[in-house]
């Protein structure tokens, strides 16, 4: 399997300015529920029902940004040492690198993509 530099390099700083937007998107509507659901809880004393939901949600989605964060330094590590090694070093390995890298990917979306069951579908 042969590369082409330009096309990596383009694809990469695709997936950069991707990955940027969402972390900035997903940083700060984590912030922005956390204070608004602080100033509600002291407010409205019937929303202590849904914090334990909305506990989890943050957490699936504190774990997400932490596995594209990963990630991304999975594949900063990858093109370094592909920048490194010659071809023939690098080529038998690129199936196992990849596959590490869509796993990363995978577990984040997974977790991006659970939402926690709400406490009114619990009791319905």
């Amino acid at each position: 399997m042969e590369y082409d530099d330009g096309d990596w390099k383009e694809l990469r700083g695709r997936v950069d300015s991707l990955a940027g937007a969402v972390f900035l998107i997903a940083g700060g509507a984590l912030t922005l529920s956390i204070s608004i659901l602080l100033n509600l809880k002291e407010s409205i004393p019937s929303i202590k029902c849904y914090a334990n939901d909305i506990s989890l949600a943050w957490y699936m989605l504190l774990g997400s940004i932490v596995s594209f964060v990963v990630l991304k330094v999975w594949l900063i590590a990858q093109a370094f040492v592909r920048g490194s090694m010659s071809a023939e070093k690098y080529n038998p390995t690129v199936n196992y690198t990849n596959a590490v890298g869509w796993l990363l990917g995978l577990v984040g979306r997974s977790q991006f993509l659970s939402a926690p069951r709400s406490a009114s579908a619990k009791t319905s």
